[in-house]
């Protein structure tokens, strides 16, 4: 692999952990507070407490990076800084200005093309937070409204219902930045379970036909709101998750939609939405280059450095995750570490991922996207001989999938929106084949 002499750092995320319940779906190391007055009165103490901690960490891997390892790593003009959670739109504005304050103070330049995100959920905020939000030059609003429908919501255990989502939207709709909703994404999750023999009262029942039928209600109303983006997301159930631990699914208490169902539905949002979006990675759609984010796209780039911080958060740094814990105690006893040595942020990184892996983080990350990959960014990092195994793996898989395109030995893509729903295969069996090879050419 040709590694470059620096390496940039123009994308930041800051995790603020908390929210008033964990949604029955969530796996991220959030950590919740309550709805009710006491819990809101403690809540200030929690929150000073957490800023305190990241402040420290922002500054201690500041040194660390770009006064010790300046060789290295070098600071370029932001592209994003994204606030992401939890519920960063429960934290105390004058906390998320102290914040933004720091990062630049630190050297990192937040110019005014600076994409600023912050991730809210309805009924956490109201038209003076979004004033404040504007002038902290915050210029983008994630927004999670998850469905429009009451029974939904309900058995996700969110916090909000459909009447506070629609006041959330109107809240943006009167500000002065977001009124057109072109700076805004909201989030959807499709593909919901049936809950027909919960035990839990305070679920409802609902079946798959009606889980359909709502999920047709919900891209209605997201049509009609023209948000200048959107993401869908289709529910998986993951260990950590409420849905997971609680329920296992041992009593067949909340069955998912199949796989055929699942990709049926796929293909129908497409439908519905691409007269007006590009749908442009596999879970998300724009309406115009415009609106178009940058901070996610450095996931899907796959070897782009970024840092992250807070409780939970992940930092990719020459090949190199680095990960905090993920719960609060232990994320202030890593900073406390941090303080002591800075060094210990590079130490307990995971080691660096071989070749093999990095392309397939590559590849996973890049064929999500309408955009695809382009081969030559493999050539010129990895060489012409890894370059040539998987040009001859993608020609092999030419011959029986109707999915791939494969331009002038070069452009590699899926036909959207049928070839997304094969992009695990895809780079499973390529990065198989690449294994075989290194491994063969290694024993030899």
């Amino acid at each position: 692999m040709k590694n470059n002499i620096t390496r940039n750092i123009e994308n930041i995320y800051i995790h603020l952990p908390f929210c008033q319940k964990k949604c029955f779906y969530c796996s991220f190391p959030v950590h919740a507070i309550g709805k009710n007055k006491q819990d809101n009165e403690h809540f200030d103490n929690i929150q000073q407490t957490y800023l305190k901690y990241i402040k420290q960490e922002i500054v201690q891997t500041n040194i660390m990076l770009f006064k010790h390892h300046n060789q290295i790593w070098q600071k370029k003009p932001l592209k994003s800084i994204y606030f992401g959670g939890g519920t960063p739109s429960l934290f105390q504005p004058e906390y998320i200005k102290e914040i933004l304050n720091l990062i630049q103070s630190e050297g990192f330049f937040i110019q005014d093309d600076t994409e600023i995100t912050m991730e809210c959920d309805p009924g956490t905020f109201d038209a003076e937070k979004i004033q404040f939000y504007e002038e902290l030059k915050i210029n983008r609003i994630s927004l999670g409204i998850q469905s429009f429908n009451d029974k939904i919501l309900q058995n996700l255990n969110r916090p909000q219902n459909a009447q506070t989502n629609y006041e959330a939207i109107q809240i943006l709709k009167n500000s002065a930045k977001f009124k057109y909703l072109s700076n805004v994404s909201i989030d959807l999750i499709m593909n919901q379970p049936q809950m027909t023999c919960s035990k839990d009262k305070n679920n409802l029942s609902i079946n798959l036909n009606e889980v359909d039928q709502i999920w047709d209600q919900d891209l209605e109303q997201v049509v009609q709101l023209k948000p200048g983006h959107i993401s869908i997301y289709s529910l998986a159930i993951e260990p950590g998750s409420y849905f997971y631990e609680k329920n296992n699914f041992r009593e067949g208490q909340f069955p998912l939609p199949s796989d055929e169902r699942a990709a049926d539905n796929f293909i129908k949002t497409h439908q519905k939405l691409s007269p007006i979006y590009n749908h442009y990675e596999i879970s998300s759609y724009v309406r115009s280059d415009l609106n178009q984010p940058k901070h996610n796209p450095i996931y899907w780039e796959g070897n782009k450095d970024f840092l992250a911080f807070g409780m939970g958060a992940s930092s990719l740094l020459n090949y190199r995750r680095y990960t905090r814990p993920k719960t609060v105690t232990r994320y202030y006893e890593y900073v406390e570490q941090l303080n002591k040595n800075p060094n210990f942020y590079l130490e307990n990184g995971e080691d660096e991922s071989d070749i093999q892996s990095q392309i397939e983080s590559i590849l996973m990350g890049r064929l999500r996207t309408f955009q695809g990959l382009d081969l030559l960014d493999i050539k010129n990092s990895y060489g012409e001989d890894i370059y040539n195994i998987i040009c001859n793996k993608i020609e092999m898989l030419l011959l029986k999938s109707p999915y791939l395109i494969f331009q002038n030995q070069r452009y590699l893509k899926l036909k959207c929106p049928e070839g997304y729903l094969v992009c695990d295969d895809i780079v499973a069996e390529i990065s198989y084949h690449l294994q075989k090879k290194i491994f063969r050419n290694k024993n030899k």
